[in-house]
């Protein structure tokens, strides 16, 4: 018998429509005691448009061109479509097991959860704040296999909605002792309302809320998580520093903070179906892999040797190591046949983990295949490097910091390993090994770059550290603040770095009596202020960009 308050099949269904491409689809779930927070749907319209600008960026900055899914739109083309959708069942009954019951409930609904070519980003607005300040409601998940067509979902509680407001992100007040209408009546409680470590300001846990909405959205991509080169508010979406989101934002008002793409998550998203919507796929077929490493091996020179074979008649793309749930190393493929290994420094000694190889070939398709190994240490471990370069967007002629100081041994003091740093990724060592672990330099050329670093133990064990991609702008280009022009009877809004949180304004003249209006544009604008004069069907009129 299903649990009291179970959805029944059928009631409040709505008919959504199919997709003939790979798309990103967002649901808004509605149980029958609530409704719908009041700018509900413009924060997520917002929200997946920076999701998707975000991701443009991140993957060129990793070598891929700029790349990002396809999201269903309105009848506009542009404006993000929302599925505001009445469930049968209440908000108590969610909060029973928000997770699976969130997706049946949706399901019953008539979403098309887990279909063919959909990613759905769910949001069940379910969350109460206790008084005593703690909330009960909140879930930040998200699954997919990510081979092929294979459907996934995403899901962020209502409590993370509210603190989706744009204009939150570069609020620096403590929130202790506050009020969000939308969150409850109740006054917030320092580190009871929201965990430490999304940070003690309105700014710092909206900025953790968006980066966990982009996360779980794309666990439903198929990406593992990665903790390489990764802090807490300064790393990997897939790892903590998903809270970092501010940062990537308005690198100059939080240069502490940024969330980047990880290479080896870009590489897995270049081949993603769901990152090419627009290509023409023929084969469903997915590749087979095999671990062929004994359950017993022994390291050598400090690094444990997992060898895989794989095979794929379409052509193979790359190859992925995860160890305990964590992607610890990748590599590109070729042919339709290889014996490769990984060389990895990150093992227990001794004990029996679980090594899994992930591969994708040339059409998105993938397959895995996992062996539990026990490593046996043979002389010393090579060290776990960890690297980091700010800033994250210098302008060409800008001195560049990085530093390697966060890699570590375990039988060997953190002072006494080197750091060789390649700055572009040509496999060509550009600085000298060092036990500083630091080195600078200027980049003249704008671009594109990626950079490692190589460390070595004083034993003689050496480790490569994950690539880090960044993007060297031109000096004036990060001075412009928005581009504007007519294209037809339509604007085309140009800026150089992703802002958040304006509106676009229009007024007929300006002085003392100027009449601002909203412009009717897509809910896209994350841009710095700025007024510009345009003619537009014979007029002049006047435009900005406000909070």
């Amino acid at each position: 018998m299903p649990p009291a308050g179970a959805p029944q099949p059928g009631l409040h269904a709505v008919r959504i429509p199919s997709v003939d491409r790979p798309t990103v689809r967002v649901a808004y779930l509605i149980p029958t005691n609530r409704v719908a927070q009041a700018d509900g749907v413009y924060k997520l319209q917002t929200t997946i448009l920076a999701y998707q600008a975000w991701y443009r960026d991140q993957m060129e900055r990793n070598g891929f061109g700029p790349k990002t899914f396809h999201v269903e739109a309105e009848s506009d083309g542009r404006t993000p479509k929302v599925h505001v959708v009445d469930l049968a069942v209440g908000d108590a009954y969610l909060r029973g097991d928000l997770w699976g019951r969130t997706v049946s409930a949706a399901s019953a609904a008539g979403v098309p959860v887990w279909a063919s070519r959909q990613v759905w980003w769910l949001i069940p607005e379910a969350h109460v704040l206790k008084a005593d300040g703690t909330l009960e409601g909140g879930t930040a998940l998200g699954a997919g296999f990510g081979s092929g067509d294979d459907g996934g979902v995403g899901m962020i509680g209502s409590d993370g909605l509210v603190r989706m407001k744009p204009e939150l992100l570069s609020d620096n007040r403590g929130y202790a002792n506050l009020t969000l209408p939308e969150l409850g009546a109740v006054r917030m409680v320092q580190d009871v309302t929201f965990p430490w470590f999304e940070g003690r300001t309105l700014s710092s846990v909206c900025s953790a809320i968006v980066g966990a909405g982009l996360h779980e959205l794309s666990h439903a991509f198929g990406l593992p998580h990665n903790m390489r080169n990764d802090d807490n508010m300064h790393g990997n979406l897939m790892g903590n520093g998903l809270r970092g989101w501010r940062g990537a934002l308005y690198p100059d008002r939080y240069g502490t903070d940024y969330v980047r793409l990880s290479y080896g998550s870009a590489l897995l998203l270049n081949w993603s179906r769901y990152f090419n919507s627009d290509a023409s796929f023929t084969d469903t077929g997915r590749p087979t892999v095999s671990v062929q490493s004994a359950t017993s091996i022994q390291t050598t020179n400090g690094m444990a040797h997992i060898q895989f074979r794989a095979a794929d008649a379409g052509g193979l793309a790359a190859a992925f190591l995860i160890w305990k749930g964590d992607l610890v190393d990748e590599m590109l493929l070729s042919g339709n046949v290889t014996t490769q290994r990984f060389e990895t420094p990150y093992f227990s000694t001794g004990a029996s983990t679980e090594y899994k190889v992930l591969v994708v070939d040339r059409q998105g398709n993938r397959a895995e295949a996992a062996r539990r190994i026990a490593v046996t240490s043979i002389g010393s471990p090579a060290p776990e490097p960890k690297i980091k370069i700010t800033p994250t967007s210098p302008a060409a002629g800008q001195t560049v910091a990085f530093d390697a100081t966060g890699s570590r041994d375990p039988d060997h003091s953190a002072a006494s390993l080197q750091a060789e740093w390649d700055f572009d990724a040509d496999g060509v060592f550009d600085a000298s090994p060092s036990t500083t672990r630091r080195a600078t330099r200027s980049f003249e050329v704008p671009g594109t770059y990626l950079a490692r670093a190589r460390l070595r133990d004083p034993a003689g064990g050496e480790a490569l550290s994950s690539p880090i991609g960044f993007r060297v702008v031109d000096p004036a280009e990060k001075q412009q603040q928005l581009g504007i022009r007519v294209e037809g009877d339509g604007l085309r809004l140009v800026w150089p770095i992703s802002p958040y949180g304006y509106r676009l304004q229009r007024a007929e003249s300006l002085g003392t009596s100027e009449s601002w209006v909203d412009e009717p544009v897509p809910p896209r604008i994350w841009g710095l202020t700025n007024v510009v004069e345009l003619p537009v069907s014979g007029q002049t009129r006047f435009y900005r960009l406000v909070r």
